[in-house]
């Protein structure tokens, strides 16, 4: 299953893509090649119990937000903050 940067990547082949697109594509590739490895369980041991299920549930089981804000009784645009939220502390551990 592709990641929306991937497909806006694809999608816009043949036009100079932007900065920020190229910025998601590697992001999204690099997250996606870490949620393979045996590492990540590492990478998410800076979060929060339900940064985790988050993470783990949009990386690796391939949940859309919607789906997740379901599970966890929480609005799609709550578990994106998060989602956010724990995306920026795992970058920060890595600082």
């Amino acid at each position: 299953m592709k990641r929306y940067a991937e497909r806006e990547f694809e999608e816009n082949a043949g036009t100079t893509p932007s900065l920020d697109q190229i910025a998601d594509y590697r992001e999204s590739v690099a997250l996606d090649e870490l949620t393979k490895g045996d590492g990540f369980d590492n990478l998410i041991a800076c979060l929060t119990d339900r940064e985790q299920v988050i993470i783990t549930l949009y990386y690796r089981e391939n949940f859309v937000m919607k789906q997740i804000g379901l599970i966890l009784g929480m609005s799609e645009s709550r578990i994106s903050q998060m989602h956010d939220r724990a995306l920026l502390k795992i970058k920060d551990s890595f600082l």
